[in-house]
């Protein structure tokens, strides 16, 4: 813990960026809600914070991706230099995606309060899934499937419309970009509504500074209308799901309501896990990229190719741990070793680096941060490449990055 203490201390002194601080911001926050529920990690045990050493050196990896200011290129800022049409046409398309998932939300709702369920039996008891297939046509499941990872590129449209103030694409855009958090909570799984809300922030972050005065005095009333029925669904599942039952609950800590103990154990559980899992450590527990096979196993599984199942190789590897929050550091460790998982630590950066340079586009460079960030933003999870509306979103992105047709002016 003292370790994780002076890492943040460090880069309270090397932030340059708004995004970076906003980011250090949720490590603090996860610090800061462990030491409220009094997480069994010892201040000056050598070893606990040797391993959380490993854990620092790979995070500040991904805050360095990140530490510098957008250059926002007034001369690109027009809209008239891409292809509005073609992000009309996506943005569309995923708004047919939410008005969907919305309908299949609340057929869900309306079944768990007919049958008098509560909301994570079904989702844990594999209810919920059967009751959508069920339910459903295949054909609009498929659909909501497809055309949901779009929202990804929405939001970082949203952002883009209102640094050039366009109140009305903005607003579609928003719309668009729901998906993140609707699609998870038809099967009433909080984890949608936590990355949407967080990559809000972090993107308005990105771009805040370039933003006018009225456009930011009118995004507060935004944030308030558009993300508070969110936060208030999660708060609702959350007590719904926990309230008085919630397992890992402990007597005695500061913290003393158990669903407000369930939502900082959960910011903070990696802290004791990957630190867990870190020391445990063998290079014959190594799991060659079990994190990262989602889509390769789709791709060849076509041709009779298969991996491991992931839930089993965690069963194996982290024993009781297995469906904890293991955070990104140890998973990589688990996946890559030490040597990989710093390269491909540095890697990120480099990337990130790149993708963000200020000479590209800034509608380019938001479509780019937005798939970008989620692996940083979900430190406290894991590996944010095993779900496969994310790697969808990212095939997206690179796909719509062709299609805009960017065009710059001549200087």
């Amino acid at each position: 813990m003292l370790t994780y203490l002076i890492f943040i201390l460090i880069w309270l002194l090397i932030c340059k960026s708004t995004l970076s601080r906003f980011i250090l911001l949720l490590i603090a926050s996860s610090v800061f809600a462990g030491l409220l529920i009094e997480i069994p990690l010892d201040l000056l045990d050598a070893e606990t914070n040797i391993n959380s050493l490993f854990s620092c050196a790979i995070i500040s990896f991904l805050l360095l991706g990140f530490n510098s200011s957008p250059s926002l290129m007034p001369k690109h800022g027009n809209q008239n230099y891409i292809n509005t049409k073609v992000i009309k046409a996506f943005v569309y398309l995923s708004s047919i995606a939410v008005v969907i998932n919305i309908y299949i939300l609340l057929n869900s709702v309306f079944e768990i309060l007919t049958l008098g369920m509560m909301a994570g039996e079904f989702k844990n008891s594999g209810y919920g899934k059967e009751f959508i297939s069920n339910k459903f046509p295949s054909v609009l499941i498929s659909l909501s499937y497809i055309l949901s990872p779009i929202s990804y590129f929405c939001i970082a449209a949203h952002f883009y419309f209102l640094t050039i103030s366009d109140k009305r694409m903005a607003s579609l855009c928003f719309f668009g970009s729901l998906n993140i958090a609707i699609l998870p909570l038809v099967y009433f799984a909080r984890g949608g509504i936590v990355i949407y809300i967080l990559l809000y922030f972090a993107m308005l972050a990105y771009v805040y500074r370039h933003l006018n005065d009225y456009t930011r005095k009118s995004i507060n009333f935004r944030i308030i209308v558009g993300l508070s029925p969110l936060i208030f669904v999660f708060m609702f599942i959350t007590l719904n799901r926990f309230g008085d039952n919630y397992f890992y609950f402990r007597d005695g800590t500061l913290v003393s309501n158990h669903a407000i103990f369930a939502i900082f154990d959960y910011l903070s559980q990696w802290l004791v896990v990957g630190n867990t899992l870190i020391d445990n450590f063998e290079n014959t527990k190594i799991m060659y990229g079990s994190s990262a096979n989602y889509l390769p196993g789709k791709l060849l599984g076509i041709f009779g190719v298969s991996f491991p199942d992931l839930s089993d190789l965690r069963l194996l590897h982290f024993g009781d741990n297995w469906n904890a929050f293991h955070g990104l550091p140890a998973l990589l460790l688990y996946d890559f070793s030490y040597a990989l998982s710093f390269f491909l630590s540095f890697l990120y950066m480099v990337t990130a680096r790149f993708l963000l340079a200020g000479r590209r586009h800034l509608l380019h460079r938001l479509s780019f941060l937005v798939v970008l960030l989620p692996v940083t933003l979900y430190f406290f999870q894991g590996l944010f490449t095993v779900y496969g509306f994310y790697n969808l979103a990212i095939l997206y992105t690179v796909l719509l990055s062709l299609g805009l047709r960017m065009r710059y002016p001549r200087s």
